[in-house]
């Protein structure tokens, strides 16, 4: 769980770790099978995808209709890229659930930034 707080969004408390470590592990292993990345480079490949990624784009699917609504209109377009890019990157893995739908509301509702 991320958020201990009271008050805290509900998607803070769903699985957000494993979403987000396995689509780093899926990543990394198209790296080492494509030849970019070598075994060796797992270590160092986590702890910078745990840095690079928005983990909002793992639970995005999670999230009530409010919260994708409060998500896209107060981030800044860089965040909101960080987020689309994940999100693809966990639906490239089959990671999110309806995304699909929601993936197109998401880019629509946020003036062409998915």
């Amino acid at each position: 769980m991320l958020c201990f707080a009271v008050g805290c969004p509900d998607w803070l408390a769903l699985p957000l770790p494993q979403r987000m470590q396995q689509a780093g592990v899926l990543e990394f292993n198209n790296l080492v099978e494509y030849g970019k990345k070598q075994p060796s480079d797992f270590g160092k490949f986590m702890v910078d995808w745990g840095t690079k990624q928005d983990p909002r784009a793992f639970v995005y699917d999670l999230m009530t209709k409010e919260q994708q609504d409060n998500l896209k209109k107060n981030l800044p377009p860089a965040e909101l890229n960080k987020i689309r890019n994940g999100m693809n990157i966990a639906d490239r893995h089959g990671l999110l659930g309806d995304l699909h739908q929601r993936a197109r509301t998401f880019s629509t509702d946020t003036h062409g930034m998915m």
